[in-house]
């Protein structure tokens, strides 16, 4: 996102007098190459949520003690981790589990740009030759499924998960 933002001087302009706070959620890659993804990303994102506590709490406590305050949050591409942070929210405002993941869904269009500089960077950071190995590619639905999981946990139960299975 900051360099997207980058690229349009308005945009930088707005960021730079508008936003206090600047939340930084990166961290290494890890490999999600089991089971076609579905588990590991699920236990990705519940280990998101569990080791970014802190960055997680700090993001809640600045839009409860805030919140007319802009603010911006990020990772490394604006898709994972970032993504669960998004999903947090807006799942804590009320947005449905559908339009949540949707909306998530819609950060893979944001991101194409990048594919080739992320996929070398994810290439040289984990134990893997080549992206035809077994389990490499995810499909964006069982991603999808294992993104929408942790959110219902930490949601009301009885919300609707039509993705979540």
């Amino acid at each position: 996102m900051l360099d997207a933002a980058a690229a349009d001087p308005e945009a930088m302009a707005w960021l730079t007098s508008n936003v206090k706070t600047v939340f930084d959620l990166r961290s290494n890659p890890a490999d999600f190459a089991v089971d076609d993804g579905r588990t590991a990303w699920r236990e990705q994102l519940m280990a998101v949520i569990a080791a970014y506590k802190p960055s997680i709490r700090a993001v809640l406590e600045h839009v409860r003690d805030k919140p007319n305050e802009p603010f911006l949050f990020h990772c490394t591409a604006g898709h994972d981790r970032t993504g669960v942070m998004a999903g947090l929210l807006q799942t804590l405002a009320g947005t449905k589990l559908q339009d949540v993941i949707f909306d998530y869904m819609l950060s893979r269009i944001g991101i194409e740009p990048a594919r080739e500089r992320l996929l070398l960077f994810i290439l040289a950071n984990i134990d893997v030759k080549s992206p035809e190995e077994p389990g490499f590619w995810n499909t964006w639905l069982a991603y999808a499924r294992a993104f929408g999981r942790p959110l219902v946990k930490v949601s009301k139960p009885s919300m609707e998960d039509g993705m979540a299975t």
